[in-house]
This record gives structure tokens, sequence and C-alpha cells, in this order.
């Protein structure tokens, strides 16, 4: 039996983000079972299996940041996800930051978590805000249709 890689992170399975939060989640396992059914990972020439550790951060910012102090602190994991939503990566980010620890950011595009070096401790796999729209897809979205204005329109 191959050591145990822990990965731990806060996601909103309750709240205001709850689909999002279950839709990462049934993902995220989803990965985690497929990648240790394959026998896991190689970390430094040795294979590891993952062990996910997700808690409910019911959508809240002061209860992420509970769940991230612990995941980097008394309950310290090996691996570092982000939760989704930018308003809960802004919480999570300064607490893995202090703790020397790199958070895989997967849910917040907010240009503002990364603003002045404000966190050097979040790595992002989503592309953030102000680079979503670039002058191209704006030309594009601004080219009037081929299609007569009529073929708009239902018929009555």
């Amino acid at each position: 039996m191959p050591q145990r890689l822990s990965v731990g992170l806060s996601l909103s399975l309750s709240g205001a983000y709850a689909a999002m939060g279950r839709q990462a989640e049934a993902a995220i396992k989803l990965f985690v079972d497929d990648l240790n059914a394959a026998g896991g990972v190689n970390v430094g020439g040795r294979t590891r299996e993952l062990a996910l550790r997700c808690h409910d951060d019911q959508s809240d910012a002061r209860r992420c940041a509970e769940i991230f102090s612990a995941l980097c602190g008394p309950e310290r994991v090996d691996l570092l996800l982000g939760p989704y939503s930018s308003r809960l990566a802004r919480a999570a980010a300064p607490i893995a930051e202090a703790a020397g620890m790199v958070m895989l950011n997967h849910g917040g595009a907010d240009d503002g978590l990364y603003a002045n070096g404000s966190s050097t401790a979040a790595v992002s796999i989503v592309t953030r805000r102000s680079r979503v729209y670039c002058p191209r897809s704006n030309a594009i979205a601004s080219t009037p249709s081929p299609l007569p204005a009529a073929s708009h329109r239902m018929s009555p």
C-alpha cells in the first residue's frame, strides 16, 4: 500500500455557492479516485495515493478561514486546494501564505487576489477576470449579425 499524500480544501457544499461547490467536489473526487486507481502519483521516486480532506465552508469567509487555518496548522496537509469564489479565496490565500504553503486556486478569478503581490501563495488555474476579454473577443462581439433583423423575429 503506497503512502498517502493528503490534499485539503474547503468547498461550499451549502450556502450561496453550494451548486458550484458540489460540482467541484464531484470533479475532484473523481480525479482522486481515477488517479489512485491508476496507481497514484510518483513523488521523488515513491508512489503515493491521494487522500482527500474536503470541508464545507458554508459559503462563509470566516468559516473558510477557520478551515484553512486548520489545514495549514494542526491538521496540516501536503497539498492545498483553494475554495470556490474570489471572496473565499481572498480569505484563504493569506493563511496559506503565512504558513509557507502554496494554494492551488481553482475558483477565484478576481485580479485583487494578485494585485501588488498581495498573494504569492495562490497559484491560479483559472483566467483572471481582467484577462477574460481581449480586444479580439470584443471586436467579434461588436460585429453585426450577418442575418437580416427580420430573421430574428418569431412569426405570430
